[in-house]
């Protein structure tokens, strides 16, 4: 997850849902998260110098839609879709 505009491993509540895709290219990485929360949809965007933007839609068509256009522009830029690493799940109490 992205917070503050760095990477976090931070546990998700169970009232939002997530997914998250990573791209690669010469050395770099992209990253583009969808959030579903209660009132809204966020599309947090990394770029490959880190740093992140929050957009923000009231209706998941929009949200998808955009999501789409980023994907697309960037496998067209040659960007190529890699597997995030697995977060590290807290340590138990």
């Amino acid at each position: 997850m992205v917070k503050d505009g760095t990477l976090s491993t931070e546990r998700v509540s169970a009232d939002s849902q997530f997914m998250v895709w990573n791209f690669a290219k010469a050395g770099k990485r992209m990253s583009c998260e969808s959030r579903e929360a209660m009132l809204w949809y966020e599309l947090v965007v990394t770029s490959a110098d880190g740093e992140a933007r929050i957009e923000r839609y009231t209706e998941r068509a929009q949200l998808l839609r955009r999501q789409h256009e980023l994907l697309c522009a960037w496998k067209a830029q040659g960007w190529e879709e890699i597997e995030a690493a697995p977060l590290v799940a807290a340590a138990r109490r």
